[in-house]
């Protein structure tokens, strides 16, 4: 079944498949909830033989669950599993699986999912600060060190310059396949929620921005105080409200790895397709002072 052995001896073999250990966790009753299964490559190496793991486990349990065993170099379908008659060599590999785990840190089983959206999204890695202040311009702040617009609880304030017929991105957050921004497009203020392109929810000002000096804010606000729930969202541009709308399915966690936050233009992908073809929209006028704030009982 191939993982046997792990002496610096194997590392003289090339490169090969092994053994794919599947676990089943019983429901009351006897019957089985099938799960994502695991699976390990053996690569040599002339420091010997190594694993990796490929695959992911998703229970978090290892009591009372039943493990399936399979021959991945005569059966790849894992179509035959000869758990039943071989209980050493199912004891064998789950002892060795639970080595390797507790070697490369894998445990515990399944921990990794705890901070995704699925169960805690509120634990996952993110800054502790909870107001900032920008001047000028920002580019592709990495997302766990920015703030969670679009997320979070927030009211965003900016001081602007805006020209005659103004143009451009004032903050944004993810890039094309998810996040959310504001910009101005042809004098007129706007917010987009990019639901992974599944949903756009798009708010506009019914005129244009005042030229000169203005000052716009945006509050994005939890209908309920759990990940997840609708964002009531309200635009305002010198205090005076201009747009309002309700964003009733967003993230929950982080947008995307690749693109961050900035403020002033969008260097990642778009995240709205209304200005697809200008990126990276840088806004035409000028941006001084950008607060972002969570509110003090959050």
């Amino acid at each position: 079944f191939g993982l046997g052995d792990l002496s610096p001896g194997a590392a003289s073999r090339t490169r090969r498949r092994a053994l794919l250990i599947r676990k089943t966790p019983r429901r009351e009753g006897g019957s089985r909830r099938k799960c994502r299964f695991a699976v390990w490559r053996r690569r040599t190496s002339p420091a010997g033989t190594k694993l990796r793991q490929v695959g992911a486990l998703q229970s978090l349990r290892l009591e009372n669950e039943d493990w399936e065993l399979y021959n991945l170099n005569e059966d790849w379908s894992q179509a035959n599993d000869p758990a039943a008659r071989m209980p050493d060599k199912v004891a064998q590999k789950k002892s060795l699986f639970l080595i390797e785990s507790a070697r490369n840190l894998n445990l515990p089983i399944g921990g990794g999912m705890w901070s995704t959206p699925l169960f805690h999204p509120e634990d996952a890695p993110a800054t502790a600060y909870r107001e900032w202040t920008f001047s000028g311009l920002i580019s592709l702040m990495p997302e766990p060190a920015a703030p969670r617009v679009g997320k979070a609880n927030n009211t965003v304030t900016m001081d602007l310059d805006v020209p005659a017929n103004a143009n451009g991105v004032l903050y944004s957050i993810g890039g094309f396949g998810g996040g959310r921004i504001c910009f101005v497009k042809e004098g007129v203020l706007s917010y987009e929620y990019n639901l992974f392109m599944m949903h756009r929810i798009k708010l506009s000002a019914h005129e244009k921005l005042p030229t000169g000096k203005v000052k716009i804010e945006v509050q994005e606000w939890h209908a309920a105080p759990r990940p997840g729930s609708p964002i009531d969202v309200t635009l305002k541009v010198n205090g005076k409200i201009v747009a309002k709308g309700l964003v009733p399915i967003p993230v929950a966690s982080w947008w995307t790895n690749n693109d961050g936050f900035g403020i002033g233009s969008d260097l990642g992908s778009p995240v709205s397709a209304d200005y697809c073809d200008q990126v990276p929209f840088k806004f035409n006028g000028a941006i001084g002072t950008t607060r972002i704030a969570y509110p003090k009982e959050e």
